[in-house]
């Protein structure tokens, strides 16, 4: 996606995607995925908020706009993160039930970062595979 990611076209292309409606840009993701050869898959965000990520209770309180804690299993996170969770839940079920192959990193596991974590000074994606910093939280598939 041309000019999406990269902030080198300025404003003007920011400006443009930042105010486009939420339908254009769904269409527009699918088309630049569908012309790569990348399959996308829309999944209802539906409580994707509302729902803990650990247990699937809906009995959840959100003290704040960025703090979600649940009531059932005492799991505290940022609400955002919970929220992106779910979504991964969702889309990995919707794979399965389609067939798709879902593949797992070598060693097994994987690590959600709960962080951002600065980039490597040669400019390189960062490493996910050894889990980071000291919030890094381990999930088994």
């Amino acid at each position: 996606m041309n000019g999406v990611r990269k902030n080198n076209r300025g404003r003007k292309v920011n400006r443009k995607v930042n105010s486009m409606p939420f339908y254009k840009l769904k269409e527009y993701i699918k088309y630049k995925a569908l012309e790569r050869g990348i399959a996308v898959i829309e999944v209802p965000e539906f409580n994707t908020s509302k729902q803990c990520s650990r247990c699937g209770s809906m009995r959840t309180e959100r003290p704040s706009q960025g703090v979600f804690i649940c009531e059932d299993c005492g799991y505290q996170v940022n609400a955002d993160v919970n929220g992106a969770k779910n979504i991964l839940k969702r889309a990995q079920g919707y794979m399965l039930w389609a067939g798709a192959a879902v593949t797992q990193p070598e060693g097994g596991s994987r690590y959600i970062l709960h962080t951002p974590q600065p980039p490597k000074a040669s400019g390189g994606s960062p490493d996910f595979s050894r889990g980071g910093g000291h919030d890094a939280e381990q999930y088994e598939a």
